[in-house]
Protein backbone atom coordinates (compact mmCIF):
# COMPACT_ATOMS: atom_id res chain seq x y z
CA UNK A 1 0.00 0.00 0.00
CA UNK A 2 1.19 3.52 -0.78
CA UNK A 3 1.61 6.39 1.69
CA UNK A 4 -1.51 8.07 0.34
CA UNK A 5 -3.60 4.93 0.74
CA UNK A 6 -2.46 4.24 4.30
CA UNK A 7 -3.07 7.87 5.31
CA UNK A 8 -6.59 7.70 3.86
CA UNK A 9 -7.20 4.45 5.74
CA UNK A 10 -5.80 5.99 8.93
CA UNK A 11 -7.88 9.16 8.76
CA UNK A 12 -11.05 7.22 7.96
CA UNK A 13 -10.36 4.82 10.85
CA UNK A 14 -9.64 7.65 13.28
CA UNK A 15 -12.79 9.59 12.41
CA UNK A 16 -15.23 6.70 12.05
CA UNK A 17 -14.05 4.82 15.16
CA UNK A 18 -15.57 7.51 17.35
CA UNK A 19 -18.03 9.39 15.17
CA UNK A 20 -20.67 6.64 15.26
CA UNK A 21 -20.69 5.36 11.68
CA UNK A 22 -18.60 2.14 12.02
CA UNK A 23 -14.88 2.20 11.31
CA UNK A 24 -14.69 -1.52 10.44
CA UNK A 25 -17.48 -1.11 7.90
CA UNK A 26 -15.75 1.85 6.25
CA UNK A 27 -12.43 -0.01 6.12
CA UNK A 28 -14.13 -2.91 4.32
CA UNK A 29 -15.48 -0.44 1.77
CA UNK A 30 -12.03 1.18 1.37
CA UNK A 31 -10.32 -2.17 0.77
CA UNK A 32 -12.89 -2.88 -1.92
CA UNK A 33 -12.56 0.60 -3.45
CA UNK A 34 -8.75 0.54 -3.59
CA UNK A 35 -8.69 -3.13 -4.55
CA UNK A 36 -5.80 -3.68 -2.12
CA UNK A 37 -5.79 -7.42 -2.69
CA UNK A 38 -5.55 -7.88 1.08
CA UNK A 39 -7.89 -9.30 3.63
CA UNK A 40 -6.77 -6.17 5.42
CA UNK A 41 -7.36 -7.67 8.85
CA UNK A 42 -3.85 -7.16 10.30
CA UNK A 43 -3.52 -3.59 9.02
CA UNK A 44 -7.03 -2.80 10.23
CA UNK A 45 -6.20 -4.17 13.68
CA UNK A 46 -3.12 -1.93 13.86
CA UNK A 47 -5.30 1.07 12.99
CA UNK A 48 -7.75 0.09 15.73
CA UNK A 49 -4.89 -0.09 18.22
CA UNK A 50 -3.75 3.38 17.09
CA UNK A 51 -7.19 4.82 17.80
CA UNK A 52 -7.22 2.95 21.11
CA UNK A 53 -4.07 4.91 21.99
CA UNK A 54 -6.05 8.06 21.21
CA UNK A 55 -8.67 7.03 23.80
CA UNK A 56 -5.99 6.32 26.39
CA UNK A 57 -4.33 9.71 25.78
CA UNK A 58 -7.60 11.67 25.82
CA UNK A 59 -9.03 9.98 28.91
CA UNK A 60 -5.70 9.50 30.70
CA UNK A 61 -6.92 11.31 33.83
CA UNK A 62 -10.07 9.18 34.05
CA UNK A 63 -8.03 6.03 33.47
CA UNK A 64 -5.53 7.03 36.17
CA UNK A 65 -8.39 7.50 38.64
CA UNK A 66 -9.91 4.13 37.72
CA UNK A 67 -6.57 2.34 38.17
CA UNK A 68 -6.05 4.12 41.49
CA UNK A 69 -9.50 3.08 42.70
CA UNK A 70 -8.96 -0.54 41.61
CA UNK A 71 -5.75 -0.63 43.66
CA UNK A 72 -7.62 0.89 46.61
CA UNK A 73 -10.29 -1.81 46.33
CA UNK A 74 -7.65 -4.54 46.39
CA UNK A 75 -5.99 -2.97 49.41
CA UNK A 76 -9.30 -2.69 51.26
CA UNK A 77 -9.45 1.10 51.24
CA UNK A 78 -12.71 3.00 50.91
CA UNK A 79 -13.94 3.79 47.37
CA UNK A 80 -17.06 5.83 46.61
CA UNK A 81 -20.18 4.04 45.41
CA UNK A 82 -20.07 5.98 42.12
CA UNK A 83 -16.50 4.89 41.41
CA UNK A 84 -17.30 1.28 42.36
CA UNK A 85 -20.23 1.26 39.96
CA UNK A 86 -18.02 2.49 37.13
CA UNK A 87 -15.31 -0.13 37.78
CA UNK A 88 -17.75 -3.04 38.12
CA UNK A 89 -19.79 -1.70 35.22
CA UNK A 90 -16.80 -1.67 32.85
CA UNK A 91 -15.84 -5.22 33.86
CA UNK A 92 -19.37 -6.58 33.44
CA UNK A 93 -19.98 -4.73 30.16
CA UNK A 94 -16.81 -6.22 28.65
CA UNK A 95 -17.98 -9.82 29.14
CA UNK A 96 -20.58 -10.24 26.32
CA UNK A 97 -18.35 -9.01 23.47
CA UNK A 98 -15.32 -10.83 24.89
CA UNK A 99 -17.15 -14.17 25.06
CA UNK A 100 -18.80 -13.86 21.65
CA UNK A 101 -15.55 -12.59 20.15
CA UNK A 102 -13.66 -15.67 21.28
CA UNK A 103 -16.18 -18.10 19.78
CA UNK A 104 -17.70 -16.24 16.83
CA UNK A 105 -15.29 -13.53 15.64
CA UNK A 106 -13.76 -15.47 12.74
CA UNK A 107 -17.20 -16.69 11.63
CA UNK A 108 -18.63 -13.17 11.72
CA UNK A 109 -15.61 -11.77 9.83
CA UNK A 110 -16.15 -14.28 7.02
CA UNK A 111 -19.93 -13.90 6.85
CA UNK A 112 -20.21 -10.11 7.08
CA UNK A 113 -17.13 -8.71 5.32
CA UNK A 114 -18.85 -7.84 2.04
CA UNK A 115 -19.85 -4.32 1.02
CA UNK A 116 -23.52 -5.39 0.83
CA UNK A 117 -23.60 -6.70 4.41
CA UNK A 118 -21.81 -3.57 5.59
CA UNK A 119 -24.39 -1.36 3.85
CA UNK A 120 -27.24 -3.25 5.53
CA UNK A 121 -25.53 -3.04 8.93
CA UNK A 122 -24.97 0.72 8.53
CA UNK A 123 -28.71 1.18 7.88
CA UNK A 124 -29.63 -0.97 10.89
CA UNK A 125 -27.25 1.04 13.06
CA UNK A 126 -28.82 4.28 11.87
CA UNK A 127 -32.27 3.02 12.86
CA UNK A 128 -30.96 2.20 16.36
CA UNK A 129 -29.56 5.76 16.64
CA UNK A 130 -32.99 7.22 15.85
CA UNK A 131 -34.68 4.91 18.37
CA UNK A 132 -32.13 5.89 21.03
CA UNK A 133 -32.82 9.59 20.49
CA UNK A 134 -36.58 9.00 20.76
CA UNK A 135 -36.39 6.83 23.90
CA UNK A 136 -33.64 8.71 25.75
CA UNK A 137 -34.83 9.93 29.16
CA UNK A 138 -31.45 10.44 30.89
CA UNK A 139 -32.97 9.43 34.25
CA UNK A 140 -30.79 6.46 35.26
CA UNK A 141 -27.18 5.82 36.16
CA UNK A 142 -24.69 2.98 35.78
CA UNK A 143 -25.68 -0.29 37.45
CA UNK A 144 -24.54 -3.89 37.02
CA UNK A 145 -27.68 -4.76 35.06
CA UNK A 146 -27.50 -1.74 32.77
CA UNK A 147 -23.77 -2.26 32.24
CA UNK A 148 -24.35 -5.84 31.12
CA UNK A 149 -27.04 -4.68 28.68
CA UNK A 150 -24.70 -2.02 27.26
CA UNK A 151 -22.15 -4.83 26.87
CA UNK A 152 -24.72 -6.80 24.86
CA UNK A 153 -25.14 -3.77 22.59
CA UNK A 154 -21.35 -3.65 22.20
CA UNK A 155 -21.31 -7.32 21.16
CA UNK A 156 -23.41 -6.36 18.11
CA UNK A 157 -20.44 -4.30 16.89
CA UNK A 158 -18.60 -7.52 16.06
CA UNK A 159 -20.53 -7.22 12.79
CA UNK A 160 -18.69 -4.82 10.41
CA UNK A 161 -20.96 -1.86 9.76
CA UNK A 162 -22.33 -1.71 13.31
CA UNK A 163 -20.49 1.14 15.02
CA UNK A 164 -19.07 0.11 18.41
CA UNK A 165 -19.18 3.63 19.80
CA UNK A 166 -22.54 4.33 18.19
CA UNK A 167 -24.26 1.17 19.36
CA UNK A 168 -22.94 1.43 22.93
CA UNK A 169 -23.81 5.13 23.24
CA UNK A 170 -27.26 4.34 21.83
CA UNK A 171 -27.61 1.45 24.26
CA UNK A 172 -26.71 3.74 27.15
CA UNK A 173 -29.27 6.32 26.03
CA UNK A 174 -32.00 3.69 25.59
CA UNK A 175 -31.25 2.45 29.12
CA UNK A 176 -31.56 5.97 30.50
CA UNK A 177 -27.92 7.11 30.88
CA UNK A 178 -27.21 10.81 30.72
CA UNK A 179 -25.73 11.75 27.36
CA UNK A 180 -22.29 12.66 28.74
CA UNK A 181 -22.21 9.49 30.86
CA UNK A 182 -23.13 7.31 27.88
CA UNK A 183 -20.31 8.79 25.78
CA UNK A 184 -17.70 8.52 28.53
CA UNK A 185 -18.72 4.95 29.42
CA UNK A 186 -18.62 3.94 25.75
CA UNK A 187 -15.10 5.26 25.21
CA UNK A 188 -13.71 3.76 28.43
CA UNK A 189 -15.39 0.46 27.55
CA UNK A 190 -13.54 0.39 24.24
CA UNK A 191 -10.16 0.03 25.97
CA UNK A 192 -10.29 -3.58 27.24
CA UNK A 193 -12.18 -5.00 24.26
CA UNK A 194 -10.08 -3.37 21.51
CA UNK A 195 -6.82 -3.99 23.36
CA UNK A 196 -7.63 -7.63 24.04
CA UNK A 197 -8.94 -8.44 20.57
CA UNK A 198 -6.18 -6.47 18.84
CA UNK A 199 -3.30 -8.11 20.67
CA UNK A 200 -4.72 -11.61 20.26
CA UNK A 201 -5.15 -11.14 16.51
CA UNK A 202 -1.80 -9.48 15.92
CA UNK A 203 0.11 -12.07 17.93
CA UNK A 204 -1.52 -14.81 15.88
CA UNK A 205 -0.81 -13.16 12.51
CA UNK A 206 2.69 -12.75 11.09
CA UNK A 207 1.60 -11.12 7.80
CA UNK A 208 1.76 -7.51 8.99
CA UNK A 209 4.91 -5.67 7.92
CA UNK A 210 5.63 -2.50 9.92
CA UNK A 211 7.04 -0.48 7.05
CA UNK A 212 6.96 3.32 6.71
CA UNK A 213 3.55 3.60 4.96
CA UNK A 214 1.90 1.38 7.58
CA UNK A 215 3.36 3.40 10.46
CA UNK A 216 2.31 6.68 8.82
CA UNK A 217 -1.21 5.27 8.46
CA UNK A 218 -1.25 4.38 12.16
CA UNK A 219 -0.10 7.92 13.05
CA UNK A 220 -2.88 9.37 10.89
CA UNK A 221 -5.38 7.19 12.76
CA UNK A 222 -4.04 8.40 16.12
CA UNK A 223 -4.22 12.11 15.23
CA UNK A 224 -7.62 11.96 13.54
CA UNK A 225 -8.89 9.80 16.42
CA UNK A 226 -7.96 12.47 18.96
CA UNK A 227 -9.78 15.06 16.86
CA UNK A 228 -12.89 12.87 16.58
CA UNK A 229 -13.05 12.16 20.33
CA UNK A 230 -12.72 15.86 21.14
CA UNK A 231 -15.42 16.73 18.59
CA UNK A 232 -17.88 14.10 19.82
CA UNK A 233 -17.33 14.80 23.52
CA UNK A 234 -17.96 18.50 22.93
Amino acid sequence: MTFLETVIFGVVQGLTEFIPVSSSGHLVVLHSFFNTGLEGVSFDILLHLATLLAVILYFRKDIAVIIKNILRLFSGEEVSIKDKRLIYGLIIATIPAAVLGVFLDSIIENLFRSTLSVAIALIIGSVVFVIAEKLSKEDRTISNKNSFLVGCFQALALVPGISRSGITISGGLILGFKREEAVRFSFLLSIPIILGAGLVKLLGDSTLVLDAPVLVGALAALVSGLFAIHFLVK
